[in-house]
Parts: structure tokens; sequence; C-alpha cells
């Protein structure tokens, strides 16, 4: 891609980024979407709703994820919103990949059709319910973001993804739990489309990852439901 094809990409992230961030400060999303992992056509209109840069601060997403220049990294239940693939792409660069991972394909169509055209080094990649179907020790990162509660295969899912990433390779999840939820069991939580943080660290560890930290809020709101990030990496991996 040539420096001139490149700068129309960068002046569409920086917008996207800053208008993001604009929203976020202004209003958190008090509703959670409605969906589930096991119906990806009720999941894909979720995606669409535009509340949900809001509350995603590509930023912070961005730091935790520890990226570099060159690097391929996915988003597992990207639905159709761009966001996060072009904030990815914004350091990960020419030079490097993003793979965004869905389990409906007309999620990903629409997504292709987001994409700015001469942007070449966004992949689109139709996956499992239990699995992203992603090559081993292929990637540097991955982003999961309001999906992961969605996985009913949630274990499987986790080792496939703990395979797919190179040693050192950064998991980050993105999620949110209710206070009054807080105590209640997973299928409680997961039943109003929350998990709480000490859930998911839980199953983290016993997928085999090290957690490396918790961005808690993740956003300030002044609703009940709480946002939240965990990083983690693999663990005694090869």
């Amino acid at each position: 891609m040539s420096h001139n094809s490149w700068l129309p990409l960068q002046l569409f992230l920086a917008a996207t980024m800053a208008f993001a961030q604009t929203k976020g400060q202004e209003k958190a999303h008090a509703d959670h979407m409605e969906h589930r992992f096991d119906n990806p056509e009720q999941l894909a209109k979720g995606f669409d709703d535009p509340a949900r840069d809001a509350w995603q601060l590509p930023d912070r997403v961005i730091a935790a994820l520890e990226l570099k220049p060159g690097q391929t990294v996915a988003d597992i239940g990207s639905g159709d919103d761009p966001m996060h693939a072009l904030g990815i792409l914004g350091v990960v660069g020419e030079t490097g990949r993003v793979v965004c991972v869905d389990i409906n394909q007309e999620a990903l169509d629409k997504l292709r059709a987001k994409v700015p055209a001469q942007n070449r080094n966004i992949e689109f990649h139709l996956g499992k319910p239990d699995d992203p179907l992603l090559n081993r020790a292929s990637l540097d990162a991955v982003l999961i973001s309001n999906a992961y509660h969605e996985m009913i295969d949630y274990q499987a899912m986790l080792t496939h993804i703990r395979s797919s990433l190179k040693s050192g390779g950064h998991l980050v999840v993105i999620e949110s739990i209710d206070s009054e939820r807080q105590g209640l069991e997973r299928k409680e939580q997961v039943k109003h489309h929350q998990l709480s943080p000490e859930l998911l660290e839980a199953e983290l560890k016993a997928a085999g990852f090290r957690l490396l930290g918790r961005v808690l809020p993740l956003v300030n709101s002044s609703d009940a439901i709480t946002r939240y990030l965990v990083s983690a990496e693999p663990q005694g991996q090869d």
C-alpha cells in the first residue's frame, strides 16, 4: 500500500477514535445489547447499535493489547462494527494484520463493506461457536469485546484461543456486571448478558492463562452496570 493510499485510512481512523471517545465522555451505554453467541442472526443486530462505540473506549483497549507494528491480532466476536479493527490497524500498521472473526457471515459481509476499500490487511474469518478456527501460534493478541459471555462452549473457545496465541501473546476480554448480580451463579449472570470479573478470571486461569491485569471500571457510568477489562497471556506455552 502506498503512502498516499495509507493517509485516508489514518484520517478515517483518527476521526473514528475521536468520535468514540467524545461519545464515551458524554454518556455510557446503559442497556446491554440482547444477543446470544449461539444465535448469530440476533447477535449481529446488537453490533449495529451505534451506542456501542460510547463505552468501549478504544484507546484503553489498544493499550491493554500492548500492540506493536507488524503484529497479527484477532478481534473475536467482531460483529459488523469496524471500530476495534481500525483502531488495532492504526497501531500494527501496513505490515500488520487484523483478523475479524464472527460466526455470522452476514455480519462479516457488513463489516467488510464498512472498512475503507483501500485497506487490504483486515481479514474476515468465519468461525464456529466453539472454535474461531485460527492457526496455532499465529496471533500476537486477541480481543473479545462484549461477546465472551455469549459463548456457550467457552472452555473449548478459550482452549483454541490459547493455542492460536504466540508465547507472550495477549488476550483482552471486555465484559460488564451489575452490582446486584455480582454474587449470582454464572448461568444467572449470563441470562442477563453479564459476567463478573471474578468468574472470568477464574475461567481464564483454568484454561491455562496467566492474569496480567484488570481495568475496573473501564468507563465511568451513572448506572449500576460496571464495564471492565481483563488481560491475560498463555501460561507455559512453547
